[in-house]
């Protein structure tokens, strides 16, 4: 099992916006029941229709975004587009932005055997393996990856992905951010990047050291 937090609050912090508020009265939150909001907001290209609605929450309703949706989406992305890669992102149901205001989540399937092109954007994410193993070139650098790994992509810095076997990856970012600040961009490169060394995180240098 892997339990990845990704948080805003590096950002929140240096905005000077962080506020706790406790639950009112003494009692824990009451449980009216369980999977609601999936019940209500989990339907593949629908929204509910609520009578009176509020004005849609800047934030995602929607709690539970499951692999079984996201792995049929992938997959006939990948049959239908033919390339080496595709992705897709998580979104409010209601309004279809980002599943947060500063944070964007994404899906991304590697076709076996398959480098994407290489790309930068002004955006930092981090990427997680969900499954499947490869590596990525980060501006340069050759970064080896198998389920469970995390790794890191700067704004700005050229980053393309391949896959040894078919693999998923999942990614959060401050896309949204930069979006609406008007200072997102992006850009292919139109040749793959050349190899100038390869990274050797503890692990490697472990087994190394213990021969």
């Amino acid at each position: 099992m892997i339990w990845f937090d990704g948080l805003d609050l590096p950002l929140v912090s240096h905005l000077d916006a962080i506020f706790f508020e406790q639950f009112p009265g003494d009692d824990m939150q009451p449980v009216h029941g369980h999977n609601i909001s999936e019940a209500i907001y989990g339907g593949r290209a629908t929204r509910p229709q609520l009578g009176n609605p509020a004005v849609p929450p800047t934030y995602s309703p929607l709690l539970t975004y499951r692999y079984d949706d996201t792995n049929k989406s992938l997959g006939a992305l990948l049959t239908r587009l033919n390339t080496a890669m595709v992705s897709i992102e998580y979104v409010n149901p209601v309004t279809g932005a980002s599943v947060l205001p500063t944070i964007g989540c994404h899906a991304h399937r590697i076709a076996e055997g398959q480098r994407s092109a290489a790309r930068r954007e002004v955006a930092s994410s981090i990427f997680v393996v969900f499954r499947g193993s490869g590596d990525s070139v980060i501006d340069g650098t050759k970064f080896e990856w198998s389920a469970g790994d995390i790794f890191v992509v700067p704004s700005w810095a050229c980053v393309e992905h391949h896959a040894n076997v078919e693999s998923d990856l999942f990614s959060v970012t401050d896309k949204p951010v930069l979006k609406a600040l008007g200072l997102y961009r992006e850009h292919t490169e139109s040749l793959p990047q050349e190899v100038t060394g390869s990274f050797e995180g503890r692990r490697q240098q472990l087994i190394s050291a213990t021969g």
